[in-house]
């Protein structure tokens, strides 16, 4: 399905704004090229996890966040899958947006937000992320301000991929219960 570059929701990183494209891996092809990889990472770190927080990148209008050790191997893997792939994401973001013009753009700012992503991620030891508008910064500024106070402090609170993380476990804890 065709569309207009500029009628995509801006992501903000760590609280800061990104180029257009940034985090659009599903966009480009990726998510589909780790899924047929699987295998190459091993133990708790796979493929899905990518497929997942690619899927995650793309939602609009809820923060989220990622394990920063994470997020860095997936962006490593972005950059790699970019350098080695190039031709064919081009390829695709010209048949995908409505001006085929506007593939090269759309490009270096899915190559310039992936690089910031690593820095910032780098930078702060966190990944938190929200697709949306100008005045969704605050909400991921106070969510990354209140996972860092401690965990006795009332305002706390988990980061939401911990918190999904135990809420899974907990379900299958409870089925395998019975």
């Amino acid at each position: 399905m065709s569309q207009d570059a500029s009628s995509i929701a801006p992501l903000f990183f760590n609280g800061e704004s990104l180029p257009i494209g940034s985090g659009l891996w599903r966009g480009i092809g990726f998510a589909s090229a780790m899924e047929q990889r699987q295998g190459d990472w091993v133990g708790a770190i796979g493929h899905s996890q990518l497929v997942q927080m690619s899927h995650r990148l793309e939602v609009v209008g809820q923060w989220d966040s990622e394990y920063p050790e994470l997020m860095r191997l997936a962006c490593l893997e972005v950059r790699r899958f970019l350098k080695q792939e190039r031709a064919q994401v081009l390829a695709t973001l010209e048949k995908e947006l409505v001006d085929s013009g506007q593939a090269a753009e759309f490009l270096s700012g899915v190559i310039e937000g992936n690089e910031l992503m690593l820095e910032r991620t780098i930078r702060d030891k966190a990944a938190f992320w929200q697709r949306g508008h100008e005045v969704d910064v605050a909400v991921v500024k106070e969510a990354m301000r209140r996972t860092k106070l401690p965990r006795t402090d009332p305002e706390h609170q988990l980061p939401r991929h911990i918190v999904e993380w135990k809420q899974a476990i907990e379900a299958k804890e409870r089925s395998l219960q019975g």
